[in-house]
């Protein structure tokens, strides 16, 4: 079964890195491993987003809409603003958490 990991975050934070390292991690106790990166206007303070896809069953490196098991937000300022937009919480299944800034933040079901 896939684990569908979207990181999002703004520019300068280390949220490509974060994924990359995440990856290496999964590669290195042999999952399969795909990730892309939405990164736009990437320059310090604009959004960037990583999708990190793995298992076995994975064949394409985005993360389909509604199907990310964790959203791993690196400050809730920017985890806040996605919702409003209703980016993350679309990407999100029912019934799962955000983390932001190592604090945990229950996703209000049905509510966007």
């Amino acid at each position: 079964m896939a684990k569908n990991i979207l990181i999002c975050g703004v520019g300068g934070q280390g949220t490509v890195l974060a994924a990359k390292v995440l990856s290496q991690a999964a590669i290195s106790k042999g999952e399969r491993v795909l990730s892309a990166e939405t990164i736009g206007m990437a320059q310090r303070g604009g959004s960037v987003t990583s999708h990190v896809r793995i298992g076995q069953d994975v064949f394409s490196p985005l993360i389909s809409k509604g199907q990310a098991d964790m959203i791993i937000a690196f400050e809730a300022a920017e985890s806040l603003a996605a919702a409003r937009l209703q980016i993350w919480f679309y990407w999100v299944r029912q019934q799962k958490q955000i983390s932001s800034a190592g604090k945990s933040l229950k996703m209000p079901s049905n509510s966007l």
